[in-house]
């Protein structure tokens, strides 16, 4: 059964999808499930599964220090004695945003680098 795209034939919402209203007025759908009856219960439980589903599926954001970030960090920090700022935020860079994050962490353990990340 696609709840989504079902629509109200009357009211104050008529023609307009049980998605759209949830969207914009879930007061109205929880009153009618509290009031009305089984059905809009069963509506209800449904669009908060789905929110829900979407909320974990959803991929969680990656925040990774900018080249810049980088580049004080390990000028300030000079790995054995040597300035290696450049060629570490030239290789940063190059590394894709999804693996820029664990590329970073594992720049800072290596080296033995405290900062607050």
């Amino acid at each position: 059964m696609n709840l989504l795209n079902k629509t109200f034939k009357s009211g104050k919402y008529a023609n307009r999808t049980y998605l759209d209203i949830w969207n914009q007025d879930r007061n109205y759908l929880y009153w009618m499930s509290d009031n009305i009856g089984d059905y809009w219960k069963n509506i209800v439980e449904y669009l908060e599964h789905r929110d829900t589903q979407l909320q974990q599926n959803q991929k969680k954001k990656e925040y990774f220090p900018t080249v810049d970030r980088v580049r004080e960090i390990f000028t300030l920090n000079p790995i054995l004695g040597f300035d290696l700022s450049e060629y570490i935020c030239e290789l940063y860079q190059l590394t894709p945003d999804s693996k820029k994050r664990d590329y970073f962490k594992s720049l800072i353990q290596r080296n033995e680098i405290k900062i607050g990340i």
